[in-house]
């Protein structure tokens, strides 16, 4: 399956498309689903170009995705470092992979059919400081057969 591209302007945050216009709905996530995402970070330019960003100061990544901002509650899902790939991070290129398969995600999404939440990443220095912080916001679906096998 090809990884899911989602392009994120570097300055503002903001999603948009692969010919720099802001977008108007979100990547959405299943519950039960295990994709990649290939985030994209990026400038436009004056003539609506993109320029990919270098993220290679950034050592390490994390992710989550949660519909709540409470500190006592876990994420729906996190994004540990190692389901990062990060050989495209000189070219503003990061792979994410994202596990919906866990019992935080159903507890959110069960008995909806979508629930609006934040996918947040975060890029940390060789001291594990954060040096970049990103949030977009993402459909959370139920799976209408929720069985995992």
């Amino acid at each position: 399956m090809d990884k899911k591209k989602i392009y994120i302007n570097f300055d503002s945050g903001s999603l948009i498309d692969d010919k720099g216009a802001l977008v108007t709905s979100y990547p959405s996530l299943a519950y039960g689903a295990n994709p990649t995402w290939e985030l994209n970070f990026v400038r436009v330019d004056d003539n609506g170009t993109l320029q990919g960003i270098n993220l290679s100061d950034a050592v390490s990544f994390r992710g989550a995705v949660d519909n709540d901002f409470l500190s006592g509650t876990a994420p729906m899902l996190r994004v540990p470092s190692s389901d990062f790939e990060l050989s495209g991070a000189a070219s503003g290129i990061i792979g994410m992979t994202l596990d919906a398969a866990t019992q935080e995600f159903l507890s959110k999404v069960n008995g909806r059919q979508s629930t609006l939440a934040y996918t947040e990443v975060v890029g940390k220095d060789s001291n594990g400081k954060p040096i970049y912080f990103y949030q977009f916001r993402t459909n959370c679906l139920m799976s209408i057969d929720p069985e995992i096998e």
